[in-house]
């Protein structure tokens, strides 16, 4: 679906049940820079598609942490200095718990931007 958030809502519920395709879609969202048509997400500004892949990939990351998989662990840590998504991605890696992003969100206190 072009709609990257309908994708997400369909991969997620695929993930759920155990079907990796789902994982494995929404790990892609977080780095499709791809064009999108006008018209969504963002409701309340006007459309930009930086913007729209911004909100796409920040979605991406709120499901990878309400999925809980661990798998994401992975894919998040190097997305800590991602400017659009930083905090967001610093906010699941404390949700999933798994020991292996101690040192990367340490770490990332160090950024003057944190």
């Amino acid at each position: 679906h072009e709609d990257r958030h309908a994708r997400g809502n369909a991969a997620f519920v695929l993930a759920g049940l155990g079907d990796d395709r789902g994982f494995q879609t929404i790990a892609a969202m977080l780095t499709d820079r791809s064009a999108r048509p006008e018209g969504q997400g963002i409701p309340t500004a006007g459309f930009s598609v930086a913007r729209q892949i911004a909100a796409d990939r920040h979605y991406a990351v709120t499901l990878l942490g309400e999925l809980g998989d661990r798998r994401a662990v992975d894919l998040l840590i190097p997305l800590l200095s991602d400017a659009d998504i930083d905090y967001e991605v610093a906010w699941v890696l404390g949700e999933l718990g798994d020991t292996r992003a101690c040192a990367p969100l340490i770490a990332a206190l160090e950024d003057p931007d944190a």
